[in-house]
This record gives C-alpha cells, structure tokens and sequence, in this order.
C-alpha cells in the first residue's frame, strides 16, 4: 500500500498491538543498535529512550549492541547451494543477501556472498545482481522467513541467547525514530511506523523467554 493510503491512526495502534503481543509496554526502555553502535549504559546511545530498568543488565556484557546486530560474526547454514544443499554464511546479514539471489535462482550472487567474511561485506553484496520488478516482488514476499530461519539459528547460540534474553522487554530497533525504510512512512506530513521486520528479533526473544520460564516452571 502506498504512503498516501495508509490510516496515521491505524498505523500507530498497530504498531502498539504488535508491541502489546510481543510483552513490550508503553514505557519500555528503546534501545537503538548496529554494529557500530558504541558501548554506553542502555538510554545513552543514539536515539534511545530510558534507563535499562526492564533489562537485566549484568549480563549484557560489553558491546552487546553490536553483538545484536545482523552484522556480528556468527556462522549461519541456510540451504542456498545448488540443489538446496546447505552453506555456511559469516553472519545473519550475509545469509539474508544470499537469500536474495538464492529465491531468485541467482547462485553466482550466492556464490559471491559465501566468499563474504563480515556483515559489513555482503552488505556491500546487496546490489552484486540488481534484481529486476519481478525478482524484487518475489524478494519482498519471501525476505521475512528469510530473515526469521537466520535469526533463530544466531539466537540458538550459546553466545548470543544470553544477550537477548538481557534485553528484558526493551523495544529493540536498529533504526532511530525518524528513519526511512523497514515500515516508516510519510503519512499528513509525518513519519509513522508501520510494520518493522525487527519486530522478528522481539518475538524470538519472546519464544526464548517463554521456553525459559517453561523449563523453570518444571523443575519447581
């Protein structure tokens, strides 16, 4: 749907039901992140809102935003090779652009990314093979379960699950308030959020934190 036929209203209170389902309450701390975001105590980096209360910060770590970034080193293994046999990609962001060329049955642009060592490489991958309208539509429907299947396998990790679990109930974004893209639009003159695909790392995180209290629950 274009800018224009979005509801501002609507949007808004979908964007708080999403949020709502996801246990992260109107006052929750916001917490911005990439991989270069600096290592400061949650509220102190860019753009970020509250203090951290709704976070368990003692395991956290260092560089903990960086480490929740698509970026961050982390072997992922998605079946993107001929005949869907399965790769091993150097991050979540590499597996997401090869993703792009695999559904597309672009495998010199997969090829390509495989060869990537950090995020910041096979983001640079992104446009190796310009996809035309079509490829792009086929992109736009198939990218979220993409994303999804390279997420969950990073946050299985015994390295990176403890991270998030930290997080609490923060409202994690990788963008600040106003930024373009990933469901932010121009509505009367005003930026509006109105669907994120960073919703999927709150909702693994929430399916984690479930899977923890069930486990506590039993052995009570």
């Amino acid at each position: 749907m274009g800018e224009q036929g979005i509801n501002e209203e609507l949007a808004v209170a979908q964007m708080r039901k999403r949020l709502d389902e996801l246990g992260v309450p109107p006052n929750a701390t916001r917490i911005m992140f990439t991989h270069r975001s600096k290592d400061v105590p949650p509220g102190e980096g860019a753009a970020e809102e509250g203090a951290g209360s709704d976070m368990d910060l003692p395991r956290l770590g260092t560089n903990w935003r960086q480490a929740l970034s698509n970026f961050a080193c982390c072997p992922i293994r998605m079946p993107f090779g001929l005949d869907g046999q399965e790769l091993e990609f150097s991050s979540v962001e590499a597996a997401f652009q090869a993703g792009k060329y695999f559904v597309n049955g672009l495998h010199d642009g997969v090829k390509e990314v495989l060869k990537c060592k950090t995020g910041l490489e096979a983001r640079k991958c992104r446009k190796y093979i310009r996809l035309d309208d079509e490829q792009l539509e086929k992109w736009e429907r198939e990218k979220h379960a993409v994303m999804e299947q390279a997420l969950r396998q990073k946050f299985a990790t015994p390295e990176y699950q403890p991270i998030l679990l930290a997080t609490g109930t923060a409202h994690l974004t990788h963008q600040p308030p106003r930024a373009r893209g990933y469901g932010w639009h121009v509505i009367n003159g005003k930026e509006v959020f109105v669907d994120n695909s960073q919703y999927t790392l709150m909702q693994i995180r929430r399916d984690w934190s479930a899977d923890d209290e069930g486990k506590q629950t039993s052995h009570t």
